[in-house]
């Protein structure tokens, strides 16, 4: 009895053309949808007066506003799902050999991949086929590694002042403002602007330990300016040695009644360290209170890789030789932006364009509907319909066996195997080379 699957097979190979059509059509949504975009966007930042290519859409509360990018990332990752889909169907289509191209590998002694994605294919596939096949897997590469930077989130830095103050600060108590140079005056300015919050009550009182998480961040989006109140140092002479590093104005700390300002210092130190003398930053160095090497001005260890994780008792937290009463720190609105990069726009509809003619051109010309053997399937129909002398008797034949022979036609007068049932894991149906590969190109992505 004769059996043929011929027409079974010819339907299948018009269902690879329709499910490159479906792929054009979804690759087709996805552009637009990018077009229009990049369209709105480009409008709306050219409108507000922005001219460079990366530019702020929406400004918020810095919790919404990172809730709102998160939700655009899931949905951006969704649609490059669906794009990276489509694109490789196709390739594992265009690169799934024929029946003359796997007729000509077996005379030669050589075998191809059927059912899977295939590198090894392309070099006995249609050249022009090939073409196609790069075309879609370059395509991919940008939009894999662009798609998700296109909406950014900017958070604000505080670049906060540290007032080192007696307590009679937080009382109201005036501060010395004849020894303060001329070029601080805009300085002092600021400072009785925030001692008259301090007595509004528009500052939030912390404890030693509470003080000391809400400032050792590098980026500080959520405070601003800190007043830490101090008890009078147990050593002037030690305590100016710290303050006078970075501090800003006149320095007291025998004679505080003579100004309620002990110091004010910038958030982070600037210092030189090394033989090379390398300027490195170390933020909310204040917290430490670690004096100056005198060869360098290096502290060691420095505060932001965390020496600041000594401090958390609040028994212990001295600056100088100062004891922390407590801090009191100015919560200012955080606002944050959603920018987005138009240029990466731009570049995803550009590689997104190529894709879908390049999944056009697949999908509308005879690359598919010559009977590729995308399935193991289409091959079982094939072979059925139309016996390969060359693979005659070799049925049973192991991956193992052909692997190791130069040439099949050294098979062709073997002797009839039976078949002995075994359990096999799936994961020996890969080699090994194929899980390495694969495993290494997770790993970079």
């Amino acid at each position: 009895m004769e059996i043929s699957l011929k027409s079974g097979h010819k339907g299948g190979c018009q269902q690879v053309g329709d499910f490159a059509m479906m792929a054009a059509a979804l690759t087709f949504v996805i552009l637009l949808i990018n077009t229009i975009i990049a369209v709105v966007f480009t409008s709306t930042v050219r409108r507000s007066g922005y001219s460079g290519c990366i530019a702020p859409v929406h400004v918020g509360d810095c919790g919404a506003i990172k809730s709102l990018a998160t939700g655009i990332h899931i949905l951006i990752n969704i649609v490059n799902t669906l794009l990276l889909g489509a694109s490789n169907y196709c390739m594992q289509t265009v690169s799934a050999p024929m029946r003359k191209d796997v007729d000509k590998a077996h005379a030669r002694g050589k075998w191809l991949d059927i059912g899977i994605p295939s590198v090894r294919n392309l070099l006995c596939i249609e050249k022009k086929r090939v073409l196609i096949w790069l075309c879609l897997g370059l395509s991919s590469v940008p939009l894999h590694f662009v798609y998700n930077s296109i909406f950014i989130v900017s958070t604000p830095h505080h670049l906060y002042p540290v007032l080192l103050v007696d307590e009679s600060f937080v009382r109201g108590e005036p501060f010395d403002k004849d020894n303060w140079s001329p070029f601080e005056l805009g300085l002092v300015q600021s400072l009785q602007l925030i001692q008259e919050a301090v007595q509004n009550d528009e500052y939030e009182r912390l404890a030693p330990d509470d003080c000391i998480k809400a400032y050792a961040k590098d980026v500080v989006y959520d405070r601003a300016n800190v007043v830490v109140v101090l008890d009078p140092p147990e050593n002037c002479h030690d305590f100016k040695s710290f303050t006078t590093g970075d501090g800003l104005g006149p320095q007291y700390c025998e004679h505080p009644m003579n100004g309620s300002i002990y110091a004010t210092l910038l958030y982070s130190s600037s210092l030189t360290a090394g033989a090379l003398m390398t300027d490195v930053k170390d933020y909310f160095a204040w917290i430490c209170s670690l004096k100056y090497d005198e060869a360098f001005r290096s502290r060691l260890p420095k505060c932001s890789d965390g020496a600041w994780k000594n401090q958390m008792s609040p028994a212990t937290w001295t600056i100088g030789t100062a004891r922390v009463k407590y801090c009191l720190s100015q919560q200012p609105k955080a606002q944050c932006q959603l920018k987005v990069a138009l240029n990466l726009i731009y570049v995803v509809v550009c590689f997104n364009a190529l894709k879908f003619v390049t999944i056009v051109i697949l999908a509308t010309s005879n690359l598919v509907n010559r009977e590729p053997l995308v399935t193991i399937g289409d091959a079982v129909a094939s072979f059925i319909d139309s016996q390969e002398q060359s693979t005659k008797g070799m049925c049973l034949l192991s991956c193992a066996e052909v692997h190791s022979s130069q040439k099949l036609d050294e098979y062709q007068d073997i002797p009839a195997v039976v078949y002995k049932p075994q359990n096999s894991r799936y994961s020996v149906s890969v080699s090994l080379r194929r899980w390495l590969l694969a495993s290494i190109l997770r790993g970079f992505s």
